[in-house]
């Protein structure tokens, strides 16, 4: 097995571990990446949590629509990736929109 046949293992993996975490520890995980060195590793990562949190708040849309088709509702991603940090500058948690 070659290098970009490991990476890509590698990479299968990790995402199929993330896409098995609850939201809490979804949006936990995420919250924990804040403020980190912008390694490679910790982007990738990132990277690998944002489409995870973009997928579900994607799925929780479509249900809300889905119960609820007369009632317009934005697009919780953009909606989380456009919120106000809270004083102190702390990063906006995902949990709220991923619910």
């Amino acid at each position: 097995m070659n290098v970009q046949e490991r990476a890509t293992q590698s990479e299968q993996v990790a995402r199929a571990s993330i896409g098995r975490l609850t939201n809490e520890r979804l949006a936990e995980t995420w919250m924990l990446t804040n403020g980190q060195t912008a390694e490679r590793k910790v982007t990738i990562l990132r990277g690998w949590l944002l489409d995870e949190i973009e997928t579900r708040m994607e799925r929780a849309t479509s249900v809300w629509e889905d119960l609820f088709p007369n009632q317009v509702q934005r697009d919780r991603f953009d909606e989380w990736m456009t919120a106000d940090s809270v004083s102190g500058g702390d990063f906006v948690s995902p949990l709220p929109y991923l619910s």
